[in-house]
């Protein structure tokens, strides 16, 4: 049970810096520690977190990451970057949540760079 109670403060600490620092996303680590902690204190060790609070937490997080990830792809047009790149990235983060946080990162990097390069012909010589 200890194991949790370590685990969970890792993530809090390392969803804290993700906070701060890109690439690294910190409300769903900081979310997963959370959740540690709640296995943590069902054990019968220290207070324990009431589901409400966990589910409560749960939406914030889900809005906090929509918002972090999905508008940024949608503005991409507007300041710039072609549909077909924005629309790779959304389809790369999907892809790549299944893998954290590397994998939402890459994805959406390489979704827009692939699909930018095999669907935007803008730049194609006739």
């Amino acid at each position: 049970m200890i194991v949790l109670a370590i685990l969970g403060i890792l993530a809090g600490v390392i969803g804290i810096i993700g906070s701060l620092f890109p690439g690294i996303p910190g409300p769903p680590l900081s979310w997963a520690g959370l959740l540690l902690m709640y296995f943590y204190g069902r054990g019968g060790k220290g207070d324990p977190i009431s589901t409400k609070l966990l589910i409560i937490w749960l939406a914030i997080v889900i809005v906090v990451a929509i918002v972090g990830y999905i508008i940024p792809s949608y503005t991409t047009k507007p300041t710039g970057g072609s549909k077909y790149a924005s629309r790779g990235a959304i389809i790369g983060i999907i892809a790549g949540i299944f893998i954290p946080p590397i994998g939402m990162i890459v994805g959406s990097l390489l979704g827009a760079f692939l699909a930018y390069f095999i669907f935007d012909d803008t730049g194609a010589e006739a």
